[in-house]
Order: C-alpha cells, then structure tokens, then sequence
C-alpha cells in the first residue's frame, strides 16, 4: 500500500486520528462511527503522497459531523418519558381515612408498594428498564468489536510492520 496524507490520518501510518474516533467511548455505537469515517473518506478521499490535491486546492474539511467536538453517545430511538398525573393514586389516597394514612406514613413499603403499582409508574419503569438494558446490550457489543479491531490491528502490524 502507498502512503497516503489526509488531515485525520497519522503521518507516516495508516492510522485515523480524527474526531469520530477520539471522540470513542465504550459506549459509543462503533458501527455509526465506522460509517462516519467511510463517509469522510468517501468525501475527502486520502491522496497517496506525492500525488497532487485535486483542482481548486487542499482538499475541503467537511462541515463538521455529530460526532465532531462533543461525547456522542448511542441515541437509538428518542423516547419521551412524561411525568405521570398519577390520578388513580390521587384518588385513593383522598378516599382514605386518617388511620389509613397514618399507615402509610409508618409503612415505607406499603406506601412504595401503592405508588410503584400505578399504571402510569409501572409503564415509566418497564421503559426505563428497557432503555438501560438497551444501552448496557450496545456496551457490551461495542466491547466485544473493540476487542475484535484489536486483534486485528495485532495481526496487521504484525503483517505489515
């Protein structure tokens, strides 16, 4: 392979060292990064060295991406998590007699057991539950690629060194 020059790639190397990739964390969605930096290349190619930049000058940097300048995390699908009313709740609670609360107000779990079994609570919970089993999923894929980029960057510089 020829050496290339291209802002984001280390010199003398075939490394890539711009922001998509600085910006990486374990919970980064890998293959949306992936893509990014296909797409910056696709855009603004690598030139082989000693080979002139394309008519009109340097190479154009791209507008910045959403990976650019910030900590971008795996955003999958956008869930709006409204605070329930909680009007069920309101109710019985209005319905109960003295004793009643003074009950709940010595009972922790008895008072956490009439909130948490709220329809609207119990839904908000379920989806929260999804959403973190969602993000610890993609961690654990993003780990298990890197480990696999890993290897094979061992391998190709083992290779090619």
């Amino acid at each position: 392979m020829a050496r290339v020059t291209h802002p984001n790639v280390e010199r003398n190397t075939y490394a890539y060292k711009g922001p998509h990739i600085q910006n990486w964390t374990q919970n980064s969605n890998l293959t949306a990064i992936v893509k990014a930096i296909n797409e910056e290349f696709k855009t603004n190619p690598p030139m082989p060295e000693g080979v002139s930049q394309p008519a009109g000058g340097v190479a154009q940097q791209q507008p910045a991406t959403q990976f650019e300048n910030k900590q971008e995390r795996y955003s999958g699908e956008t869930v709006i998590l409204q605070k329930p009313f909680l009007t069920e709740l309101k109710k019985k609670v209005m319905a109960m007699d003295a004793n009643e609360i003074q009950s709940l107000s010595e009972n922790t779990n008895m008072l956490r057991d009439l909130y948490f079994n709220q329809p609207e609570v119990e839904k908000i919970t379920r989806e929260v539950n999804r959403l973190v089993k969602d993000v610890s999923d993609q961690t654990n894929e993003n780990l298990q690629e890197r480990h696999q980029i890993s290897e094979m960057l061992e391998q190709y510089d083992t290779k090619f060194a």
